[in-house]
């Protein structure tokens, strides 16, 4: 009985190395092969989860803080590429326009109708933005930070209507052209949609000083823009 367990014993373990080999697979074969996989997936792991690249395009409303001019349409267009995990180089095209027109009637007493001056104003301006702007992202997405300057060209159109009861009309005219350069702030807040697409909602501030290029000459003072967007990020 003994003998024939021990038989038994033995022409099982012969077996296996057998059956192994039927199979075409070893112990030793499929350890190798699971630690080369493993090995594969760790070099086709990406290094970081910062996108190389950015395209941008994006519509909102530009605020001008002066009495003549009404808020305007504004349309943009972004590139920007990370250098480093958290922070990117932002390239940007804004293009912006509006319209605005005002009426006053101005005299001294109601005795004097017949001397007052009636105003009638018209102007609109078209104006393209070059921005370059360093964006700081403490994540991937969420809030991103920037600064930077910018170049902005403005083609202006103004017209004015002046009535006086006495003299008739004096409608009046001016075209012109000028230059500007100044800085930006910029706060983003990217929301993903898919692994390579993100919506964004932009806050930004520019402040333009006259370069002397065109009708203004340079100044002091520094013309003042805030705006807002909505705008779209494909990364790649």
């Amino acid at each position: 009985m003994l003998r024939r367990a021990l038989v038994v014993l033995l022409m099982s373990a012969s077996s296996l190395p057998l059956a192994a080999q039927v199979a075409g697979v070893s112990p030793l074969a499929e350890i190798r092969n699971e630690s080369a996989k493993e090995k594969i997936n760790a070099e086709e792991a990406p290094t970081s989860v910062f996108p190389d690249s950015r395209l941008s395009a994006g519509v909102g409303a530009i605020f001008l803080p002066t009495d003549k001019i009404s808020p305007g349409f504004l349309l943009s267009a972004m590139y920007s590429r990370s250098l480093l995990p958290g922070l990117e180089v932002e390239a940007a095209v804004q293009h912006h326009s509006g319209v605005s027109t005002t009426r006053f009637v101005s005299s001294v007493s109601p005795r004097f109708v017949l001397a007052a001056d009636e105003f009638n104003n018209f102007y609109s301006w078209n104006c393209t933005s070059v921005d370059m702007a360093m964006l700081f992202s403490p994540a991937p997405v969420g809030f991103r930070f920037g600064i930077g300057a910018t170049v902005q060209v403005r083609e202006q159109t103004s017209a004015t209507d002046i009535l006086n009861f006495t003299q008739g009309s004096r409608p009046q005219f001016y075209h012109y052209q000028n230059v500007s350069l100044g800085g930006n702030i910029k706060v983003d807040y990217l929301l993903p949609l898919s692994p390579i697409l993100d919506a964004g909602l932009r806050a930004q501030w520019h402040v333009l000083f006259a370069s002397g290029i065109g009708y203004e000459p340079p100044r002091i003072v520094p013309d003042m823009q805030g705006s807002a967007l909505a705008f779209l990020s494909v990364r790649f």
